[in-house]
């Protein structure tokens, strides 16, 4: 075997008759080879991480910890690989979604801390009290739908421009229901675009039993409506009062029923047709919550109201989500939230 790197740049081009490597790319291969038995380019381990790249990278992101990797890498001078390998291999550190919740004021926690320990010495006097209980909402559903373009990604080879119509005064459909420890009351689809005072009392003269829950929309605290619900439920109704009204509890400001669940289901491409459509696709997404799942919910019900109690009426959602649900029939994120409480399906 000849040592010669003119004999081998001669060698070279007679075989692949292209101009030769040059005498140092020889002597690189030259070496790898008695080094490594081959002349596959091996994977660069770059730059030997420190003990002091660990505290700086943590330091970085202890002192602004929603900052990109990019603008940690620019930062700290490093690659945006180098940041996320000590982030994730050596600091063990993990990424996490920031949740949107309501904004509540100071007296909302009052608020709510006053429901919870309410409803705590009720369920200290009447083990049945929660089971009593009927969480009621409306609300309104549109043919078309909705799309939330930061979530929303279209995987092609190239940009195909697609777009969504956003179609202005879309038919809609105002959709009461209501549940309790057994069973679903509803949905029941208001034949009017808007709920007024006397369409809401026509509709829960159908539906009222046992104890019965109502935000304080508008249509929900009207003069006849409140006045039916003290001659019907007299202190056996929560609510928004006012006057001389008798409600059970009051029932606290920025406390939605959210219908999460029902809209999972049902606005699956496509999306509905018409009005006729959406309304058949809400009465079987509500059909499709059976007894176990409102057991569910309502086993969680007072542990929400005594974790709400603690932390005197703030969010609780990270203190509830840390919980195991793996014996739920259902996703954690199928939940039904009542302001700070969060029921889940």
């Amino acid at each position: 075997m000849s040592k010669s790197v003119v004999t081998v740049q001669h060698a070279f081009h007679a075989e692949y008759t292209k101009d030769p490597p040059t005498d140092k790319t020889i002597h690189v291969w030259y070496k790898q080879f008695n080094e490594t038995g081959c002349l596959y380019k091996q994977k660069s381990i770059g730059r030997p991480l420190t003990a002091e790249d660990d505290k700086r990278i943590r330091a970085s992101f202890l002192h602004g910890p929603k900052k990109s990797m990019a603008t940690a890498a620019k930062e700290l001078l490093m690659s945006k690989t180098t940041v996320w390998r000590v982030l994730h291999k050596r600091l063990v550190f993990k990424p996490y979604h920031i949740q949107m919740v309501q904004q509540l004021s100071d007296e909302d926690h009052r608020c709510w801390l006053d429901f919870c320990l309410q409803s705590h010495n009720l369920m200290s006097s009447d083990d049945h009290f929660l089971e009593k209980v009927q969480f009621s909402d409306k609300v309104t559903f549109h043919v078309s739908g909705a799309v939330n373009r930061r979530i929303v990604r279209i995987w092609e080879f190239e940009n195909p421009h697609a777009y969504v119509e956003h179609q202005c005064d879309s038919p809609k459909v105002n959709v009461f229901c209501a549940i309790s420890s057994q069973e679903v009351y509803g949905p029941f689809c208001f034949a009017e675009d808007t709920v007024t005072g006397v369409t809401y009392l026509d509709m829960v003269c159908l539906w009222l039993t046992f104890i019965f829950q109502q935000d304080g929309s508008p249509a929900h605290f009207h003069c006849e409506v409140c006045q039916y619900l003290n001659t019907v439920l007299p202190e056996c109704w929560m609510g928004r009062p006012s006057g001389n009204d008798q409600p059970l509890l009051l029932w606290p400001p920025r406390s939605p029923f959210l219908w999460g669940y029902v809209k999972d289901q049902m606005f699956v491409p496509p999306l509905p047709r018409d009005l006729a459509d959406l309304k058949a696709r809400i009465i079987a997404a509500v059909k499709n919550i059976d007894a176990p799942m409102l057991m569910c919910v309502w086993q969680e019900l007072e542990y929400c109201i005594s974790v709400c109690r603690v932390t005197h009426g703030a969010h609780i959602e990270h203190l509830l989500l840390s919980k195991n649900f793996s014996s739920f029939p259902l996703a954690v994120n199928n939940s039904i939230t009542v302001g700070p409480l969060v029921f889940l399906l």
